[in-house]
């Protein structure tokens, strides 16, 4: 609001009066500027701008190294093109082949140093570039390994430049693929895969809001990681999944409302007759508000995960070597019980956890489930009934959970019920 004209005199100041000199007008206060919308990923604010008719600007490629046979010549995913490089080289332990080129045509540029610089802004931040962001997300859609390394051809957007490109080399480094140390433990991963695969999965990549394509990259950026390890180091693996799924899960909307109460008689149920039998009311609600923010992290992870579940796979090994889906909720406790204890107090995930699948005669299917009644390692001994799944079976459900939260946010996208960015 304008403010109100006021003079510096008073009749005891100035006993005799005096011309008043006209003050000059006052101008409205300015009114606060909005807060800036969210960053979203680079490739994501590329492919808004494409889809929104800005010109393209040039175009990169970089190198996508995987150990997956390819299936089809090259898709668009515009403004994004996957092209197979059909490579079939020799191969060596540790090494990986570059089969896969990801061609990329500038529609907006975007610089980090324009932004404000009096707080720090990681919204947007998945630990890569957008050659990162874009193999995360092929990789979770075709379900293989799949890893930048970094650009390797730039096409200048002058008329006058070389249409076809100009090779480059100065921040290409081949990823290093640790091989297995004994069976594979991801059994499935070298496919093989379709290209056009991924079509379906991305095409709504561009219609999520900034923070849900923010949760998405994240989400996919620990999926990579943890299926690219996985033969080396399954401990860090399952870890890798599960932050997959809490990532998604923050920017996930849905979920029951429980109060402190009911969520204590979920996690701790034990606990919570015995408070409901023996302590005041007062005591109990004291517990269970105290111990509220741990259990709210369990069960939006569970949450989350059982509203996007996929269903089993569709060829699986013989009864009594599966996953029981119907009691997926406690399988679920019981890996992120097991990932908790592992970054908090450094109790690893169990060994049989970690273990490659055995294969049974005549089944096209490796097995689910740890074997036995319950495994010996060392001064450890787990029972079946703690250690739910094996690491290619977890790294299916989230897979699956990812994707199908993908098509949700998308449908609820276009139909106006999601949220803003």
């Amino acid at each position: 609001m304008p403010a109100e004209p006021t003079s510096l005199e008073t009749a005891s100041d100035s006993p005799e009066p005096t011309a008043r000199v006209p003050a000059e007008p006052t101008l409205p206060e300015p009114l606060p500027e909005p807060p800036p919308a969210a960053s979203g990923p680079d490739g994501w604010t590329n492919w808004r701008a494409q889809r929104a008719g800005v010109p393209g600007a040039g175009a990169v490629e970089f190198a996508g190294y995987t150990d997956a046979q390819l299936l089809e010549d090259k898709v668009d995913l515009r403004p994004c093109r996957l092209l197979n490089t059909i490579g079939f080289a020799a191969r060596q332990a540790g090494q990986v082949p570059l089969s896969l080129v990801l061609r990329v045509e500038w529609h907006a540029a975007t610089d980090a140093r324009e932004r404000s610089r009096e707080e720090t802004d990681t919204a947007a931040w998945h630990g890569g570039g957008l050659d990162d962001e874009l193999a995360a997300l092929v990789s979770l859609a075709l379900g293989i390994r799949l890893q930048s390394g970094g650009r390797i051809r730039e096409f200048d957007p002058d008329p006058d430049g070389d249409v076809r490109g100009r090779p480059v080399h100065y921040d290409h480094v081949p990823p290093y693929l640790p091989p297995p140390r004994r069976a594979p433990l991801l059994p499935t991963i070298t496919g093989p895969a379709r290209l056009g695969a991924a079509s379906g999965p991305l095409a709504g990549y561009p219609k999520l809001t900034a923070a849900q394509a923010n949760a998405l990259v994240k989400a996919a950026r620990a999926w990579q990681e943890a299926v690219w390890v996985a033969d080396a180091d399954p401990r860090q693996a399952w870890l890798r999944l599960v932050s997959a799924l809490e990532a998604a899960a923050q920017a996930w909307a849905g979920g029951p409302a429980r109060s402190p109460e009911e969520r204590l008689l979920i996690a701790r149920p034990r606990l919570a007759r015995r408070l409901a039998r023996d302590a005041t009311l007062q005591l109990h609600r004291f517990v269970a508000k105290d111990l509220d923010g741990i259990f709210k992290a369990t069960e939006k992870f569970i949450d989350f995960t059982m509203a996007h579940l996929p269903g089993p796979p569709p060829v699986r090994p013989p009864e009594g070597f599966r996953l029981d889906w119907t009691r997926m909720a406690e399988h679920l406790e019981l890996v992120y019980a097991w990932r908790s204890r592992d970054l908090h107090d450094s109790t690893p995930i169990p060994v049989p956890m970690c273990e490659p699948p055995h294969q049974l005669d005549g089944h096209p299917a490796p097995i689910e489930i740890p074997l036995g009644l319950a495994t010996w390692t060392g001064s450890a001994i787990w029972t079946a009934a703690d250690i739910p799944m094996l690491l290619h079976t977890f790294a299916y459900i989230t897979r699956g959970t990812l994707l199908n939260c993908l098509a949700a946010t998308t449908t609820a996208t276009m139909t106006g019920t999601a949220e803003p960015a």
